[in-house]
This record gives C-alpha cells, sequence and structure tokens, in this order.
C-alpha cells in the first residue's frame, strides 16, 4: 500500500500543481488613475491560441493584424489574419497569409502614403524565433502581394517608422548573426540599409524605436541572461540618439525585459507596451522567464529610466500588442490568455488566447506618467 502511494503521489502532485497553475485567479493591477477611463474588450475569441498583433490607423478605421493557431504552438494551420473596422467594436475579416509548411508569427503593419507593408516572421515549425523576416504589400487591406524575404537575408526587422517629409521608413533591425541591433532605414519595406549601430552584445531579444517630436530617435531591446541564475544579465536596454543619430546615449533597466515590445511617442515622451512580470524572482523565475507570471503593461520612458505604469487586462501568454493613436485617443491590441486567469507563460502558449483592444485617452496616460514624477 505504501509503495502504491509512493508510486502514485507524484503524477497527482503534479496534476494538482498543474491545475492550481492552469485556474489560479488573475491579479492583475490596473491603475486607479486608469479605471475610469480605460476601456477593454475582445475582439477575437475564436478557441484558436492568437498571439502576435499589430495595429494601424488606415483610411478612417483600424487595420489588425494577428497571428494564430491550434493550442499546440507551431501548428500547421499556422497563420496571420487580417481584420478591419470603423469603430474598435465591429471587425471585418479581410485576408489570411500563410507559409505552407512553416510557423509564421510577429506581424507588423506599417504605411507609407496609402501602401500598407507586413513584414512577418518564419521558421521550421516549433518553438523556435522566426529564421527570415518577410514581406508584403497590400493598398486595401484584402488583397496582398505573395510573401517574399527582405534584405539583408536573415535579419529580423522591426515596426516600420515613416520619416516626416520622405517617402521611407526607419525600423530597428537586428542582425542575429553579430548580435546587433542597428537603425536600418528603406524606401520599399524590402531593402534595409544600416544607418547606425545601436548595440552589440548576446542575449538581444527583438527591439523597438520611436521617433519623438524633438527628433531623437529612442529605441528599446529585451537583455536575456545566458545562465540561469536569476535575472543574471536579464533587462532591457535603452538608447536614444540626436539627429544625424550617429551617436547613442545607452542605459540598462532591470525593471522589465519588455518582451513583446512596442513604443510610441507622444510628442516629446516615449512611452511603451510590453510584457510586465510581476511578483517574486528567484531560480526558478527569473526576469523574463517561462515560468513566471506575465502581463501587458504600460510604462514609460525617461532618459536612462524604465517606468512601470499599469497593468493592462490580461495574463499568460500576452504582451506582443500593437498600438495606433487618433485624435488623442490610444488603441491597443494585444493577445492574452483567460483574463479570469494567470497561467505561466509556458502555460499560456499551450491554452486558447484572445485578441483584447483596449482604448484609452492620451491625456489620461500622461497624467498618471506626471503623477509618477511625484
Amino acid at each position: 500500500m505504501l509503495l502504491g502511494f509512493l508510486v502514485l503521489a507524484p503524477p497527482v502532485v503534479g496534476a494538482l500543481l498543474l491545475a492550481w497553475l492552469r485556474w489560479r485567479p488573475n491579479r492583475a493591477r490596473i491603475h486607479p488613475l486608469l479605471t475610469d477611463a480605460l476601456l477593454h474588450w475582445d475582439v477575437v475569441s475564436d478557441g484558436l491560441h492568437n498571439a502576435g498583433t499589430d495595429l494601424v490607423a488606415f483610411e478612417g478605421g483600424l487595420l489588425l493584424a494577428h497571428a494564430c493557431w491550434e493550442t499546440v504552438p507551431g501548428s500547421p494551420r499556422t497563420c496571420i489574419r487580417i481584420r478591419r473596422s470603423a469603430d474598435g467594436q465591429t471587425w471585418e475579416a479581410l485576408a489570411e497569409l500563410s507559409v505552407p509548411g512553416e510557423r509564421i508569427g510577429a506581424p507588423k503593419l506599417s504605411l507609407l502614403g496609402r501602401r500598407l507593408v507586413l513584414h512577418t516572421e518564419t521558421g521550421r515549425l516549433g518553438w523556435g524565433p522566426g529564421s527570415r523576416t518577410l514581406r508584403s504589400e497590400s493598398v486595401d487591406g484584402r488583397e496582398w502581394s505573395p510573401l517574399e524575404p527582405v534584405s539583408p537575408p536573415g535579419w529580423r526587422i522591426g515596426r516600420a517608422r515613416a520619416v516626416v517629409g520622405e517617402p521611407a521608413w526607419l525600423a530597428a533591425g537586428q542582425d542575429p548573426a553579430r548580435g546587433r541591433l542597428l537603425l536600418v532605414r528603406s524606401t520599399d519595406g524590402a531593402r534595409w540599409e544600416p544607418q547606425a549601430e545601436i548595440h552589440r552584445g548576446n542575449g538581444l531579444g527583438p527591439g523597438d524605436i520611436a521617433v519623438a517630436a524633438d527628433g531623437r530617435i529612442w529605441a528599446a531591446a529585451g537583455l536575456f541572461a545566458t545562465s540561469f541564475d536569476a535575472d543574471a544579465g536579464s533587462g532591457v536596454l535603452l538608447a536614444s540618439s540626436e539627429p544625424p543619430h550617429e551617436e547613442w546615449k545607452k542605459a540598462r533597466s532591470a525593471v522589465s525585459c519588455l518582451e513583446g515590445l512596442v513604443l510610441f511617442a507622444h510628442g516629446e515622451r516615449v512611452f511603451a507596451i510590453a510584457r510586465h512580470q510581476p511578483g517574486h524572482r528567484g531560480r526558478a523565475t527569473p526576469l523574463g522567464g517561462p515560468l513566471s507570471r506575465k502581463r501587458t503593461a504600460l510604462y514609460e520612458i525617461r532618459s536612462d529610466e524604465l517606468v512601470y505604469l499599469s497593468d493592462l487586462p490580461s495574463g499568460g501568454d500576452c504582451g506582443e500588442g500593437g498600438v495606433a493613436i487618433v485624435d488623442g485617443v490610444l488603441w491597443t491590441a494585444y493577445p492574452t490568455n483567460d483574463i479570469r486567469r494567470d497561467p505561466p507563460l509556458w502555460l499560456g502558449r499551450w491554452l486558447e488566447s484572445d485578441v483584447r483592444m483596449a482604448r484609452l485617452p492620451l491625456d489620461r496616460l500622461v497624467y498618471l506618467a506626471d503623477a509618477m514624477l511625484d
């Protein structure tokens, strides 16, 4: 009898632990200064695992791109879906893009004049990051050109930001082979030329840039530990550069790794939406670790400092959001597991997840950020 107990106990304990991790209540914290102004709702809730979203204002409405697959990551059904809405509430499915036999994700939408360009990452089916960045074009969001690799091959291209007064884009580009984060430039979204090296080093995650009203470019990218020691080297790279953007002032923050990062400027101030990791950081739950709780959260970048502002309703496999600013209102779409639950990241990747929309007046976000200065 004792032998039977010893044999059965580990599986039973493991099953109970898994159930607790799966169903524990969500404890995301929305700052009190936002609660009466922040609106949020589901955009996509279809039983699939939805991830990697982006958002752009387009022809008087919003255009959304998101990756989706069956609840086993790397499913052959993986694809990018494009949807459009005039009010953020009712969405029309426009298009679906996929690469047979490969995982596709991390869509990035950009607009140059009336031309839409989608960048996405793809690789062999499985858990690993995409090995290629592909590009497709559209003029209406319905019909898209065939996905083609960008140049230089093997580079990861972030969100493209339009250059004011010029038919060109700037973006954060990663050269994984050399461990470099660069400022890159393109006129078509297909051929990218290095403009400046922002950072060189190991453990560098995906990056993003924002262009402030004073012409300063801000860049951020996650820094991930290369050992299992808790928080050893983990954090985020913060960088800024004044025109002509040849020299970069850099700092490191341990507030977050800013996984699933998107930056956006409001005047001369720069904000971010990315994953936040609440709670204890230890050997099993280091910063950026897959066993940790996760949130989609709001941040402000100030000089050499990253300031956490508030969670958004989210949990599990979240972050990887997109941002559109329309008439003084911040719209953000981001993936999340059931917002009533709080699974760790690794478990959330195996569960159903939705695309959620949040709407917040920018003046309220600024009010909250100013309150953090006191």
